[in-house]
């Protein structure tokens, strides 16, 4: 009883995880830990590209409002190459949404061990 007490309360018994209760406590935790990050790392991923794409829409009306031109020979008006910005930057915002409803709703992280072709 004595040697089961000394390796209970021994430092280096928790620290090789050398009791069943460490082990699943350890492996439980990793697995709430590793869902809490990809969940707020995505919810904070989605911030910025939406932050962006109010902006850069809020620059196309602006340039469009005030008849903004190119400057060349061929003026062409600001708001369309800027058109193209603004969508590519929608696209990346739903893109970022879309992942972080996936991670909410399936309750594991979605981006997990994906190997490229």
């Amino acid at each position: 009883m004595r040697k089961f007490l000394d390796t209970l309360y021994n430092a280096s018994g928790f620290a090789a995880a050398g009791f069943i209760v460490i082990i699943c406590l350890v492996v439980s935790a990793q697995v709430v830990l590793n869902l809490i990050t990809k969940t707020f790392g995505s919810a904070y991923s989605m911030t910025i590209p939406s932050y962006a794409t109010f902006y850069m829409f809020r620059l196309n009306y602006e340039s469009y409002d005030y008849g903004d031109l190119s400057n060349g020979i061929i003026a062409i008006p600001l708001w369309i190459p800027q058109l193209a910005t603004s969508a590519g930057l929608l696209m990346l915002t739903i893109a970022f949404i879309d992942l972080f409803v996936a991670t909410i709703i399936t309750r594991a992280p979605v981006l997990e061990n994906m190997e490229q072709e």
